[in-house]
């Protein structure tokens, strides 16, 4: 059968797509737009490089293959592309399609950062902050950190915001923290966010605190999530309680039955309604559908003549 109706295929057409078709084409369905990325790539454009690496590591449009991602990226590094450099790093930072290298990691940190990479600087002072691949030294991380900051990296301006807050190697100044903090909240980390939630907090200012705790829920990791939803429960305000629920209930996307758990003490812990109750009793049978003995324990002993 003749293929002379279909369309060329994307590495026969590349040369001849302008940028506005191009631009369309790669904002649309993500197969179509990795083939095209993945045509790019393979005639040496090295952003393209870059671009398929980060889409086989996501397993976005193509399927996930980590030690093909680190191919692609290593290509793009050769030309200079310092993302690629520092994806890489995260590479042997996380095992990402091989072994976890430290060493190895910090190496290509140091170099994308050393070009003025501003998530590079971070990476690279997270290490020389805890020692990982390198020798620990607090100062130069905190150098690395102000570098990144300064160019507007948020998840730098927070931790900036943790060194003054808590006076590593620096003098202690609550109100620089303050304002680090605010800049990495504005700059959408979720960590930032949430420290900037709590000065507002302790300044009364509650209602700008909840909007933005829940903007760091939105954004925030399964173990921060966790983090948040364990803190939250703890405090005296009875906003960040309901906040606190969210979390805990966003944590059961795990499918942990530890989370399970977790959110139904919470839920029975602010029981004042019949409704929290019940829900409280339907995580409770998940977590002991799922294995958690303390669950099964405690639906025999709290529901069994209260809500059989």
């Amino acid at each position: 059968m003749s293929n002379s109706n279909h369309s060329p295929t994307p590495s026969k057409r590349l040369n001849d797509v302008s940028v506005e078709e191009l631009t369309t084409l790669l904002s649309g369905d993500p197969k179509e737009a990795a083939q095209w990325i993945k045509a790019a790539a393979e005639q040496g454009i090295t952003e393209a490089q870059a671009l398929l690496g980060q889409i086989l590591l996501d397993g976005r449009g193509l399927a996930k293959d980590e030690a093909l991602a680190r191919t692609w990226f290593a290509k793009a590094a050769e030309s200079g592309h310092l993302i690629a450099v520092n994806m890489i790093g995260r590479c042997h930072e996380n095992g990402w399609g091989g072994e976890i290298d430290m060493v190895e990691a910090a190496k290509y940190f140091r170099e994308a950062a050393a070009q003025g990479l501003d998530c590079a600087m971070y990476n690279y002072a997270n290490l020389l902050l805890h020692g990982n691949g390198v020798k620990k030294d607090e100062q130069l991380a905190l150098d690395w950190y102000r570098q990144a900051a300064a160019r507007g990296y948020a998840k730098a301006l927070g931790v900036m915001g943790r060194f003054y807050e808590e006076g590593w190697t620096v003098e202690r100044n609550p109100e620089l923290a303050a304002e680090y903090y605010q800049k990495s909240a504005e700059g959408g980390d979720f960590r930032g966010q949430y420290n900037h939630a709590l000065i507002l907090a302790e300044n009364a200012r509650m209602t700008e605190s909840v909007e933005w705790m829940q903007k760091a829920l939105a954004g925030a990791h399964l173990n921060f999530s966790r983090v948040m939803a364990e803190n939250l429960s703890s405090f005296p305000h009875p906003e960040f309680h309901v906040v606190a629920l969210q979390a805990f209930e966003k944590c059961c996307q795990s499918g942990d039955a530890n989370d399970y758990f977790a959110y139904a003490q919470a839920l029975l812990k602010h029981h004042s309604t019949s409704e929290n109750s019940m829900l409280a009793r339907i995580w409770l049978n998940r977590a002991a559908d799922n294995g958690h003995a303390v669950a099964k324990q405690q639906l025999a002993s709290t529901f069994h003549t209260s809500l059989n």
